[in-house]
């Protein structure tokens, strides 16, 4: 469904007088009301749980210092935990630390003159920070979770919706329940049972896309450094193994 296949959806579910035959750039209010609202709906569900089809890696060459500029992409939201790799070495990269302890390895007396090749990192003013800074030209790759809920009819990643054509990323289904229950609250009209229909949607919808069972590795029981399940919790926070 396209942006202007899941409006005209709206509109006919909740019974609009006019059906729009346009959505961007349409100078009518219930139009513009409906664009604004499916960004809010889009760019709320890409946040809601690590979705399969928002899933994404970046690769990089490192630069001979501790800040590597330019990672991150401009539809990034938040490191996938544990998926940061030297590939060069074979290594696994040990993080997010907290400030606290990153300052800690980084500082500590015990530390002086470790140069590697185990590395530890974390983010600070949108940027990523490597302790022991690596040599120049590591390969590193990361997998990230997208805020791009949408794409243009060409399959470019879209963090707005720009164009009558354009793709969600998402449900479909999802977009559409979430837009008709947050148009019926803004217009007054009784919006709780829509609401209701919705997060119903999202937790099936969240469960179906779930990875499946964790397999414990050998790794995990005698190397006792994979501390985390990335699996959001209920208030979005990322689980433990101890």
């Amino acid at each position: 469904m396209t942006l202007l296949s899941i409006c005209q959806a709206v509109a006919d579910d909740i019974g609009l007088d006019v059906r729009p035959t346009i959505i961007v750039n349409n100078s009518d209010v219930d139009a513009q009301r409906m664009l604004r609202m499916a960004g809010r709906v889009g760019s709320d569900l890409a946040t809601r749980a690590p979705w399969q089809s928002l899933r994404r890696e970046v690769t990089f060459t490192t630069v001979a210092a501790e800040v590597q500029p330019g990672i991150f992409p401009s539809d990034f939201h938040r490191m996938s935990p544990e998926t940061l790799w030297d590939r060069t070495n074979n290594i696994f990269i040990s993080g997010q630390m907290s400030p606290t302890e990153y300052q800690s390895r980084k500082n500590s007396p015990l530390s002086s003159g470790y140069a590697g090749p185990m590395r530890w990192f974390t983010r600070r003013d949108d940027a990523l920070l490597l302790w022991p800074a690596p040599p120049v030209g590591l390969t590193v790759s990361f997998e990230y979770q997208s805020i791009a809920f949408c794409r243009s009819s060409s399959n470019v990643d879209q963090i707005a919706w720009t164009a009558d054509t354009d793709l969600s990323n998402l449900s479909e289904e999802l977009v559409t329940l979430g837009l008709i229950a947050r148009f019926l609250e803004a217009d007054g009209q009784p919006w709780q049972s829509a609401k209701a229909e919705f997060e119903k949607r999202v937790t099936r919808e969240i469960r179906a896309d779930r990875n499946a069972p964790r397999i414990l590795m050998v790794s995990d029981i005698f190397g006792g450094s994979r501390r985390f399940s990335g699996a959001p919790g209920p208030d979005g926070s990322v689980g433990y193994y101890y």
